[in-house]
C-alpha cells in the first residue's frame, strides 16, 4: 500500500492531473462536435466509448487532485482528550 501512495504522490507533483482532464474534455468534444457535424459519422457504440472514456480520464484527473498526498497521521493513543472548560 505504501507504494501506491508513493506512485499516487509523485504522479501529483506532475502535470499529469491537468493532462488527464484536459484528454478528457478535448475526447468528450470531439464526441460531441461528431454527433452535430456530420462529415465524421460515428456509430452509437462508438460514441458511447468515447463517452465512457472521457469520463474516466476527467474522473481519473480530479482524483489526483483530491487525494491527499499524504495520509494524515492517526493522533497518539496516550494523547489526553481535549475537552472544553467547564
Amino acid at each position: 500500500m505504501q507504494h501506491l501512495m508513493e506512485a499516487i504522490a509523485a504522479l501529483q507533483s506532475t502535470h499529469m492531473p491537468v493532462l488527464l482532464i484536459t484528454l478528457g474534455l478535448t475526447v468528450l468534444m470531439l464526441v460531441l462536435i461528431s454527433g452535430i457535424n456530420k462529415e465524421v459519422e460515428l456509430s452509437k457504440k462508438q460514441e458511447r466509448l468515447g463517452k465512457a472514456i472521457s469520463v474516466l480520464l476527467v474522473v481519473l484527473g480530479l482524483l489526483l487532485f483530491v487525494i491527499p498526498s499524504q495520509p494524515q497521521a492517526p493522533p497518539p493513543p496516550n494523547a489526553p482528550a481535549l475537552t472544553a472548560p467547564q
